[in-house]
């Protein structure tokens, strides 16, 4: 799925509902768009352009040249033939889309932000907790595991609502690669890559469990996000391939691999 700003409104919604939706979750701040405002004459109705036939008529008046007819029938003519309803509701759909496209940079380094904080708070808190299952961390009578579980536990609510999110915006400016979605947050090295599935169908990891950044941090996968395309391609062509292979046709894959990300990415 791609953010293409078109002439469709029902693509464009859905996008603009998706990304809007991502910004509320996500508590971001953006500037709220508004429409250039485009005032058009409401159309006439038959009776009124009747009654104005028939005023000018009784006055001795041509319809045909009489301003109060001719207003009528241009209003009345306008939104008849001229689409102009539709023409105005894509035009304002194109420019929300083009609003949203601009702030996606500015939502981005404030999503790698939190992002960062969040990372933060969780390596702060291995040493206490271990790899604990964070859904059971507050199930303890120890204050400092307490403590410790609490922070955990909300920072990585947050950075994996970011991970669910991020891509509504980031595909802005970027095509979608949901495959690796997880590539955009973690440099695995291949054989991380593989042993944990990060690159699987099932979306689940080595304990059975949705993908998330508390295990992967727990296992020493590195975890920093990346909002560059071509820092993008360079995880995945790392999580691919095998690092010391010298046969020439895996190498020429490893490039290929890189290619289609790079190209995927952008």
């Amino acid at each position: 799925m791609y953010f293409r700003i078109s002439d469709n409104t029902h693509t464009n919604d859905s996008d603009i509902a998706l990304f809007t939706r991502a910004v509320r979750l996500l508590k971001l701040t953006a500037e709220p768009f508004t429409p250039t405002p485009i005032n058009v004459t409401p159309p006439a109705s038959t009776d009124e352009l009747t009654e104005a036939i028939l005023t000018a008529t009784e006055a001795g008046k041509d319809p045909a040249a009489d301003k109060e007819v001719q207003r009528l029938l241009t209003s009345k003519l306008m939104h008849e033939h001229s689409h102009i309803n539709n023409t105005i509701q894509v035009r304002e759909s194109r420019q929300h889309m083009e609003h949203l496209l601009a702030q996606a940079p500015n939502l981005l380094s404030q999503i790698t932000h939190t992002f960062t904080q969040c990372i933060d708070t969780m390596r702060a808190q291995i040493p206490v907790l271990g790899h604990a299952d964070l859904t059971q961390a507050l199930n303890t009578a120890r204050p400092d595991l307490i403590e410790a579980g609490a922070a955990a536990l909300q920072a990585s609510t947050t950075a994996n609502r970011i991970i669910t999110e991020t891509q509504w915006i980031r595909r802005a400016l970027t095509h979608d690669t949901s495959r690796y979605e997880l590539l955009w947050y973690c440099k695995p090295t291949n054989e991380q890559f593989k042993e944990h599935n990060i690159g699987g169908h099932t979306g689940l990891n080595r304990y059975n469990r949705n993908h998330n950044i508390w295990d992967l941090l727990n296992d020493g996968i590195e975890v920093e996000i990346t909002t560059d395309p071509d820092e993008y391609a360079e995880r995945v062509t790392q999580a691919t391939t095998t690092p010391t292979t010298t046969d020439p046709t895996q190498l020429r894959a490893a490039e290929n691999t890189k290619a289609w990300a790079r190209t995927w990415a952008r």
